[in-house]
């Protein structure tokens, strides 16, 4: 159901601007472009989900976790540079493409 919704809103941004509330970082990463954290009351954090996540610990002091995909290639050593700061699985296969399609003119 989440990935229909996704789907839906996808359509609906190409015409108007949708304000969601939601503490599903993943849906967050995959879908948003700006970010408004609100912690305590207080707005904590405006601008682009790569810049929020790109410190988990400010996303864990919001009391938010970071995204599945960015937890997972932290944990993994062996993860390549460029994929390193991924934080959705759309961001991650266009750098992946893109990277073959380098490798392969060569």
């Amino acid at each position: 159901s989440v990935r229909r919704f996704s789907q839906i809103i996808r359509r609906l941004l190409n015409s108007r601007s949708i304000v969601i509330v939601t503490h599903n970082m993943d849906f967050v990463a995959d879908i948003a472009d700006r970010v408004i954290a609100l912690h305590s009351g207080s707005l904590v954090f405006d601008g682009a989900p790569r810049e929020l996540f790109r410190d988990a610990n400010r996303v864990a002091e919001i009391g938010l976790e970071m995204p599945t995909l960015s937890q997972i290639l932290a944990r993994r050593p062996s993860t390549p540079e460029y994929l390193r700061d991924s934080i959705s699985l759309q961001e991650l296969e266009q750098k992946i493409e893109k990277k073959s399609a380098q490798t392969h003119k060569v």
